[in-house]
């Protein structure tokens, strides 16, 4: 018998979120990109960072649709963009830690009964 994951009023909340900021970043980054609105950054910083804000919204999509692939992508670019940004002179980036640790409390009960996308239908990982 297969259980409903229940999702809380705190983790829509967030993932709206989370998906309203990167479809706002990412119509800025590429603003920036064609030159319409001013930069200071170079160009290869804009393209890891829209990259980034795209990608973002895929992770909330999957972890939306269960799937823990979605919470390691977000962490993964959180870890990602924080050095790149704070290098940058945006010493406030490091406070996105705060959305992870948001992240993890709210799914970390839902954890066990999230399945793996990229793992054989049976969803148990064996090792290898």
């Amino acid at each position: 018998m297969k259980t409903e994951i229940r999702r809380g009023w705190a983790l829509t909340a967030l993932l709206i979120i989370v998906v309203v900021m990167a479809v706002v970043a990412t119509v800025a980054y590429v603003l920036m990109l064609i030159g319409s609105l001013p930069s200071a950054l170079p160009h290869a910083v804009l393209g890891v960072l829209l990259a980034a804000c795209l990608l973002r919204v895929v992770s909330a999509v999957a972890i939306w649709l269960w799937i823990k692939e979605g919470v390691i992508l977000y962490v993964f670019l959180t870890l990602v963009v924080i050095p790149l940004t704070y290098s940058m002179g945006f010493r406030s980036s490091a406070i996105s830690v705060v959305g992870v640790g948001i992240l993890i409390v709210l799914i970390r009960d839902k954890w066990p009964s999230m399945r793996w996308l990229l793992v054989p239908a049976n969803n148990r990982w064996r090792g290898p």
